[in-house]
C-alpha cells in the first residue's frame, strides 16, 4: 500500500473539533507533487528496499504536499518481485520481466490508461520520479536487445509510466531525482511547480466566476 505522506496531522492532539490549525491552513495552500514512493523511503522497490532521498525530502518538506506513486505496486505486482527491464524499439519499448521473459506491456498499458485518468483528480503541480526505473525513469532507462537482457542498446528511453504521464500532462513539470542534485536545481524546479500551481488556481477561480 502506498502511504499518503503528504497528509499533515495535529502534533499534540488538543485541537478543538472544527477549528483549523495554522499548520493545516498553510498545508491547504501547498501544491500537490507526485513522487516515486521509494524516494520517500517506502519499501516498494523490486528488492523490497527503498531509495529515500534525504535532500529532496528536506528541501520540499514545508513547500509541497506529496502524492506517493509506485506504478509497479499499484499495477498489482508484489514486493519483493522479479526485476523488469525495457527492450525492443526505444520509441515504444516493451516492459519485460527479466528472469522469466514475460511481457507485461499490454496489461500495464491497460492499467496505465485508467491510472492516468485518476491522477487528474490529484491536481498535481509537479512530479519527481526515480531514475532508470522501467516504469518511472525519464530518458534514463537502458533499452535491451530483444531476447537478451544482458546486452543493452546504446540508447535510453523513459519508463512506461513516465512517458505516458508526461504525454498526457505536458503542462506539469517533471524531473528525475538525479536532476535535483543541488539546492539550485531544486529551487529552479520548485519555481516551475509554483508556476503550474498558480495556473491551476487561476483556472479554478475562473470556473467559479
Amino acid at each position: 500500500m502506498i502511504s499518503p505522506d503528504w497528509i499533515f496531522t495535529p502534533q499534540d492532539g488538543h485541537e478543538k473539533p472544527g477549528k483549523r490549525t495554522e499548520m493545516q491552513e498553510h498545508a491547504q495552500d501547498l501544491p500537490f507533487v507526485g513522487i516515486s514512493a521509494c524516494l520517500l523511503g517506502q519499501r516498494v522497490r523490486y528488492n523490497g528496499k527503498h531509495k529515500r532521498h534525504h535532500g529532496i525530502i528536506r528541501y520540499f518538506q514545508d513547500k509541497v504536499r506529496w502524492v506517493p506513486i509506485c506504478p509497479e505496486v499499484e499495477f498489482g505486482l508484489a514486493t519483493p518481485r522479479e526485476p523488469m527491464h525495457l527492450q525492443g524499439d526505444p520509441t515504444g519499448p516493451r516492459l519485460v520481466v527479466s528472469c522469466s521473459g514475460v511481457d507485461l506491456t499490454h496489461e500495464f498499458d491497460r492499467w496505465l490508461f485508467r491510472r492516468l485518468d485518476e491522477l487528474s483528480c490529484e491536481n498535481l503541480s509537479g512530479i519527481i520520479l526515480k531514475s532508470r526505473s522501467p516504469s518511472c525513469g525519464i530518458g534514463s532507462v537502458p533499452i535491451f536487445v530483444d531476447g537478451n537482457q544482458e546486452v543493452a542498446l546504446a540508447e535510453y528511453s523513459s519508463g512506461l509510466f513516465a512517458r505516458a504521464f508526461l504525454l498526457k500532462y505536458p503542462h506539469i513539470p517533471g524531473s528525475e531525482e538525479n536532476a535535483l542534485n543541488t539546492a539550485e536545481d531544486m529551487e529552479k524546479f520548485y519555481h516551475e511547480i509554483l508556476d503550474c500551481h498558480g495556473q491551476h488556481e487561476l483556472s479554478v477561480a475562473a470556473k467559479q466566476d
